[in-house]
């Protein structure tokens, strides 16, 4: 009769040992080599199990979702379809490479540029046309990080028309056309308005410098003896509506909380920036982000950094809480000193 063998949990637990105390010479040495390497790799894959106990979790700092609706626009009406179209056509140039000199041009007006700027402005009629095409739509879907990021941007090429754009409102204007000058300082205005909506903090200092470098040509055509009280009329309610859709900052956070998760979702897209031989280190980094948990994270970390920002971003600055700073990036990654009344997951933050 045949019965069946039993095995006791404290016989599983002992076997390791007792195969060594059986084994004798390079059997044994192997052997403890072996419970070595083994060892090691439970003690490493403990390390890492429980190496984020302490850095929780709290889940997005905003409504995702709702926030990605907010941002969508119907294709017809969407103006970064046709700004991808103008950035097609854009014949690149010299001399937006010469900031100071095209700087003078923006500041003194169409009768202070070279032959060079007019040229620059000539070549890009058709893109111009496009892009002023674009500037009418009444809203922009937002341009993604990664897209940012390519050799030349979307974003760049943009803000190169628009400068190009003040420079020909400028033409007009000293050709005494008011209103055909007119419609390029709009497109301007709308331009660095759709680069202003849904987007991060990187794209909106773009557009808040390009503001300040196309200024001065629309002074003049505000201020110009030419102006009619009608089309000023149309002018200063363009500027009020404009004014009033000014985005929040906390509208700036988001947009930039969903790019720094993209970017960290897709760690290849930072490896070539972070080491510029990552085709040959890129199996170490691999396991380096294995071993750190990564993605996970650095997604915690942005989490609840993020959700310390949004609490406090809109307030004005006098009624903001004190902000601390890590000395090694002093005015670069801070965060407020949570408070009583910021929502839950602000203050998850010691």
């Amino acid at each position: 009769m045949i019965t069946a063998l039993k095995v006791r949990p404290i016989d599983v637990v002992l076997a390791p040992l007792r195969w060594l105390e059986r084994s004798r010479g390079w059997r044994r040495r192997l052997l403890i080599l072996a419970y070595l390497f083994a060892g090691s790799a439970l003690g490493v894959l403990l390390w890492r199990a429980t190496s984020l106990s302490k850095l929780p979790d709290i889940g997005a700092p905003f409504d995702v979702e709702a926030y990605r609706k907010s941002a969508e626009v119907p294709q017809a009406d969407d103006a970064t379809v046709l700004y991808r179209r103008a950035a097609d056509l854009y014949v690149p140039s010299v001399v937006t490479q010469d900031y100071n000199g095209l700087s003078k041009v923006l500041q003194g007006g169409w009768a202070s540029s070279l032959p060079v700027h007019r040229t620059w402005v000539e070549a890009n009629r058709p893109a111009l046309s496009v892009w002023l095409e674009a500037a009418e739509k009444p809203s922009a879907s937002p341009i993604s990080g990664m897209e940012q990021a390519k050799a030349t941007s979307l974003v760049g090429t943009i803000i190169e028309l628009t400068r190009a754009a003040s420079v020909e409102g400028s033409r007009l204007q000293e050709a005494g056309e008011m209103k055909a000058a007119w419609a390029w300082h709009r497109g301007v205005l709308r331009t660095i308005a759709h680069l202003r909506t849904k987007t991060a903090s990187s794209t909106r200092m773009s557009a808040n410098q390009l503001n300040l470098e196309t200024t001065a040509n629309l002074q003049r055509w505000l201020t110009a003896d030419a102006l009619d009280a009608s089309l000023l009329r149309e002018a200063i309610e363009e500027l009020e509506r404009l004014d009033a859709q000014v985005p929040t900052a906390s509208d700036t956070y988001k947009a930039g909380y969903l790019e720094v998760m993209a970017r960290i979702d897709d760690p290849d897209s930072l490896g070539p920036q972070l080491d510029s031989n990552y085709e040959n280190t890129r199996p170490y980094f691999q396991a380096l982000l294995f071993l750190k948990r990564e993605p996970e994270r650095s997604q915690r970390v942005a989490k609840l950094m993020f959700a310390n920002w949004l609490a406090y971003c809109d307030e004005p600055r006098a009624s903001r809480p004190p902000t601390v700073t890590d000395p090694r990036f002093p005015g670069v990654w801070y965060l407020y000193q949570p408070t009583a009344q910021a929502p839950a997951n602000a203050r998850v933050i010691p």
